[in-house]
């Protein structure tokens, strides 16, 4: 009987650690949860961004290329006016 005296309230602070034990680590998985959900969404922008930079250089590639064949044909055109200015001096 004294056991039981003495056990019971001991008893009855037990569950109520054990309560508030599982009330935190409840909340540190949700935080954990939270965070993995976090950084699997910025490793998506991440990949998202990566995809989008790609298609960027491609383009500037591209474009670099055009605006060089279009400079080489100003020049050409260029070259070949002089030309033709300096023929029509002559034939004078």
């Amino acid at each position: 009987y004294i056991f039981l005296t003495v056990s019971l309230p001991v008893l009855n602070t037990h569950p109520q650690r054990l309560r508030t034990e599982n009330r935190l680590l409840k909340q540190r998985i949700e935080t954990l949860e939270k965070g993995q959900v976090t950084r699997a969404q910025e490793a998506e922008e991440n990949y998202v961004i990566k995809r989008e930079l790609a298609v960027v250089r491609q383009q500037f590639s591209v474009t670099s290329q055009n605006l060089e064949k279009a400079q080489d044909t100003i020049g050409e055109l260029q070259r070949e006016k002089v030309r033709n200015d300096l023929e029509s001096v002559w034939v004078r």
